[in-house]
């Protein structure tokens, strides 16, 4: 508790004391953002596909994704210490969008379902009902068949608007020309949409998947937490190029939602940077 409370203090002290003894410039930023979340596999889980089928042993979780250009707007305050050292500091938005896909692959050995098209080793098809809380080890799979539809390809498209507040330690190079940063960012969840599909059968229309628009963020991580290192060029006066990465130490989903395992959105992004 003493060293949280000296680490409290030290860090208001700073705070306090930057705009004292520090050079101020303050900056907008506008760039592109290439996210990037890695494909994970989960192996030996049990599958039931519907109460018609009995649990069947040994298969895999493929969840994939397929990402969107995003864009990153921001503005902050640039603090300059002597030494060449500075902290920066700010606040904007960020746009992510992705496609999640989550497929069942089987195992080597296939008793055979008739309602599934299956080949050993690859996904068997998508698991549906993304929105009912997976078991730990078992995932229910409802089998396809010639009487009932395919579920739409836009299930799993995700679009999330972040409130970001990064924070960093910068240094810098060749009279500030070239500044390197490195530090964390915090990433507050403003606003989302994910499209998911419910299964529906009534005496009016049959049986069929409904595709539906979800914007209550219900399976995502509200808060995010990142480390952040960047790298600025200036080009002409207040004028520069910027390209972060941006590494994702949270998992996107909800412990409700995570089919494989954990999740991470990484972040390329190129931009420019302008101060005044």
């Amino acid at each position: 508790m003493i060293m949280i409370r000296g680490i409290i203090v030290a860090m208001a002290a700073v705070a306090l004391s930057l705009p004292l003894n520090a050079q101020t410039r303050r900056f907008v930023e506008v760039s592109t953002q290439y996210p990037i979340i890695s494909e994970i596999e989960i192996h030996n889980q049990g599958i039931s596909y519907s109460s018609y089928y009995p649990l069947s042993i040994g298969y895999s979780i493929l969840e994939s994704y397929k990402t969107n250009p995003g864009i990153n707007i921001s503005t902050g305050h640039h603090f300059k210490l002597p030494y060449g050292i500075g902290m920066k500091t700010g606040a904007g938005i960020s746009w992510v969008g992705f496609h999640r896909s989550v497929k069942v692959k089987m195992p080597s050995t296939y008793s055979g379902i008739s309602d599934l098209v299956a080949i050993t080793g690859q996904p068997i098809g998508s698991m549906f009902g993304m929105q009912e809380t997976p078991v730990p080890g078992i995932v229910r799979i409802d089998p396809i068949s010639s009487t009932v539809p395919w579920p739409s390809e836009n299930i799993g498209k995700t679009n999330i608007l972040y409130l970001i507040f990064p924070v960093g330690i910068t240094y810098g190079f060749l009279n500030d020309k070239l500044i390197l940063s490195a530090g964390i960012s915090g990433n507050l969840m403003l606003w989302s949409r994910q499209v998911k599909n419910r299964f529906e059968s009534n005496i009016t229309v049959g049986s069929r998947y409904v595709e539906y628009t979800d914007t209550s963020s219900d399976g995502l991580s509200n808060f995010l937490i990142n480390t952040e290192l960047s790298a600025s060029w200036l080009l002409i006066r207040k004028i520069g190029v910027v390209a972060t990465y941006n590494h994702g130490l949270t998992p996107v989903y909800d412990p409700d939602l995570r089919f494989a395992g954990k999740s991470y959105i990484r972040n390329v992004s190129l931009g420019i940077e302008i101060g005044f």
